[in-house]
């Protein structure tokens, strides 16, 4: 997969993520794991705004389900794959929807 199509599937993840945060704050910290390190691994820089936002929209998750969790839950996303993160990410698209 090239950088360019990560660098886009990363940022839909994460709004994804960010959008059912509220509906499953587990699912969605997990998944902005599996963002962070998909970027790490990919050298993807992500835009100051898109930053800010994950860091103001991850606080809200934290206060669900407080710091110990979301750390693990977090780390436990660090491990999917680009494959996994996507359906994990269905599956809380769907949530959003419903």
């Amino acid at each position: 997969i090239e950088i360019a199509q990560i660098r886009v599937s990363t940022g839909a993840l994460a709004a994804i993520a960010l959008t059912s945060a509220e509906a499953d704050p587990d699912r969605a910290a997990r998944l902005l794991g599996a963002v962070a390190e998909l970027r790490r691994r990919s050298d993807i820089v992500p835009e100051r705004e898109d930053v800010e936002l994950e860091q103001l929209e991850s606080g809200h998750i934290v206060a669900a389900l407080g710091e110990e969790a979301y750390a693990l839950a977090h780390a436990t996303g660090a491990s999917l794959s680009l494959v996994d993160a996507t359906q994990l990410a269905r599956e809380l698209a769907t949530l959003a929807v419903d």
